[in-house]
């Protein structure tokens, strides 16, 4: 007996007491008391109001998540914008690489000829160096002869 009265002195947490009452009442087709009722409805009042809080923190987040896509997408549509920027700039630095290529091409080969034609006009010099050399040498042998006589520089009038 003893054992009875310790279990039955010790209090149940939670509510757990009211709750074993109103079910055996409920069993037994007792009707429920007012207090249990009000009880379970300011309960129930209270969860709801919790829940409510919570589906508005939600709408927040997800308000706050909407906003933040929002950003991105901008952000993103920038970035692509300048990335499309940046790759025509660099077609068209290409495209002037390519002309600026091309024409040092044509002007080394330009260059190519007019070095050809300079040596070639060295080597004539060369030759009538050597001419003039051999010619003058002549001119120093042949001592006998009598000097060209000056050409007149002016003019008859007639």
């Amino acid at each position: 007996m003893e054992r009875e009265e310790d279990a039955s002195s010790t209090p149940l947490p939670g509510g757990a007491d009211d709750y074993i009452r109103d079910s055996i009442h409920d069993s037994l087709g007792l009707p429920v008391s007012d207090r249990s009722l009000r009880l379970k409805l300011l309960a129930s009042e209270d969860h709801r109001r919790r829940l409510q809080d919570h589906v508005f923190a939600l709408e927040e987040d997800l308000r706050a998540a909407a906003r933040r896509i929002e950003q991105l997408k901008a952000e993103s549509a920038m970035n692509a914008a300048g990335l499309r920027r940046c790759i025509e700039e660099k077609e068209t630095m290409v495209s002037a690489y390519n002309d600026l290529s091309s024409h040092s091409a044509k002007l080394e080969r330009e260059c190519t000829l007019y070095e050809r034609d300079l040596e070639r006009a060295m080597e004539s010099c060369d030759d009538l160096a050597k001419e003039n050399d051999e010619m003058r040498a002549r001119l120093n042998d042949h001592t006998t002869l009598p000097p060209p006589a000056p050409r007149s520089l002016a003019r008859v009038r007639v």
